[in-house]
């Protein structure tokens, strides 16, 4: 699932970085050509909206305005 793919991205990339770039990578990792990607805004959506309905048990932090990292890294 999407949450599931975010994390996997932010693990590998080991900081924090701009949702756009998670959903380029999720892009380039899960997706053909022919399939239709999430749009980066529905990256935006999924995190915000863990970090806000979550809180503390959120798996994401919010680093700066658009860039988002992973608790436990």
């Amino acid at each position: 699932n999407l949450l599931e793919q975010i994390i996997k991205v932010l693990k590998e990339e080991n900081e924090p970085i701009h949702y756009n770039e998670i959903a380029n990578k999720i892009k380039d990792i899960y997706f053909s050509d022919s399939e239709a990607a999430p749009s980066p805004y529905e990256i935006y959506q999924t995190i915000y909206r863990s970090i806000k309905k979550k809180s503390e048990s959120s798996p994401f932090f919010q680093k700066k305005k658009s860039v988002f990292g992973l608790k436990n890294i």
